[in-house]
């Protein structure tokens, strides 16, 4: 996983702080004479992370990765990166840096060594490409480009 600054060692450290956070839905408790029940899914995440910041995309990135169910086959694994990285993906307007403009995620993309396959998406156009390196000479010596 790449990360933006603080390094990565801090990031995998930090996301120590989240081992309160559940995919559980958490069962009713009670105070006194009150029996206390969730408002709705997504009650055991009370606390998790949900701004631009690296640190935050960072742990929701780690999150999902780690509570995502397991898939089979290559199409419904990259499906399960891209749903992956889309959660802790930045649009225009969310975060504007010190000069004016906008960060946001430009692209997302996945390489499969199995089938020698590159997969990307980008800002612009949010429906996912592919090529196989395998349909392509990779000893020319000629630019390819591709059209999406």
């Amino acid at each position: 996983m790449l990360t933006n600054q603080p390094p990565f060692p801090w990031h995998a450290e930090n996301v120590r702080n989240y081992l309160h956070v559940s995919n559980e839905h958490p069962e009713p408790v009670t105070w006194t004479r009150d029996t206390l029940k969730a408002f709705g899914t997504g009650a055991g995440m009370v606390g998790f992370p949900g701004g631009y910041d690296p640190a935050s995309r960072f742990v929701r990135a780690a999150y999902l990765n780690a509570n995502y169910p397991t898939e089979e086959g290559e199409a419904a694994n990259v499906t399960r990166l891209f749903r992956t990285l889309e959660g802790c993906s930045m649009c225009k307007g969310a975060g504007k840096m010190g000069d004016g403009r906008y960060e946001y995620t430009m692209f997302s993309d996945c390489y499969s060594a199995a089938s020698r396959t590159y997969y990307w998406c980008t800002y612009d156009e949010p429906a996912r490409h592919s090529l196989c390196l395998d349909d392509y000479d990779l000893d020319g010596t000629e630019l390819v480009t591709v059209a999406q």
